[in-house]
């Protein structure tokens, strides 16, 4: 769950990069002719600057609010073109607090993948560890146990005691809050105990049963008040 939450935070990062860039292309072409306009205002206006002083009156007064027109022309252009200039400086610094922070989810995910990957494996060979012994216990069973009663025993034994190792494998490998399992294993105890005494009789009956002592042909029994001798 951890390394799902780490991918899918990444893939919203990527979405918001993705119109963080949209919309820093957008003000960059706003900002293009605004800035091409101020760099021909500040040209014209060194142009008319560099020109020799009028001598005629009314050519100065037409030099004066031209100049005038350049510089409201200016303060217009640049009162445009600074925000967006602001603008794309703050996209820029959160594209780049995004990319840092899609780095660091991105280790911290690899780590989160390292240990599933190194706790699947574990479980892994420990289930195999567990199914090599089992075939080495039925193998050894079937050579060098030939009583058919004794060698059922040992073959229900067998899976008895493989099936409580695989299911102490399973819960070691995906329980991490011991404290929890002990409390909830608490409860389910208390019910199984409370809810299924005639199941866990009739276990325990059968252990008995497949036993040493167990019932054999010529015993006289009691089941739910019929009684009888065994014939087979």
């Amino acid at each position: 769950m951890t390394l799902y939450g780490y991918v899918s935070a990444m893939h919203q990062i990527d979405g918001v990069i993705q119109e963080t860039n949209h919309t820093s292309d957008v003000a960059d072409h706003l900002r293009m002719p605004l800035r091409d306009a101020l760099r021909a205002t500040v040209q014209q206006s060194q142009k008319l600057a560099g020109e020799p002083p009028a001598t005629d009156p009314q050519q100065l007064l037409a030099e004066q609010q031209e100049f005038q027109q350049l510089t409201e022309r200016f303060k217009q252009l640049s009162g445009a073109l600074l925000p967006l200039s602001q603008e794309i400086i703050v996209l820029n610094d959160c594209k780049t607090n995004f990319n840092e922070w899609r780095s660091s989810i991105s280790r911290e995910s690899r780590q989160v993948l390292r240990s599933v990957l190194g706790r699947v494996v574990g479980i892994v060979v420990a289930l195999a560890v567990i199914l090599v012994l089992s075939q080495i216990w039925r193998r050894i069973t079937f050579r060098y146990v030939s009583d058919p009663r004794r060698r059922r025993q040992f073959l229900v034994m067998r899976r008895v005691v493989i099936g409580f190792l695989i299911g102490v494998v399973l819960v070691l490998g995906f329980v991490s809050e011991f404290s929890s399992l002990a409390t909830f294993a608490g409860f389910i105890t208390a019910g199984i105990a409370v809810g299924l005494q005639a199941v866990l009789l009739s276990v325990a009956a059968y252990f008995f049963i497949i036993g040493r002592y167990g019932i054999r042909v010529g015993d006289r029994i009691s089941v739910a008040g019929v009684t009888g001798d065994v014939v087979d």
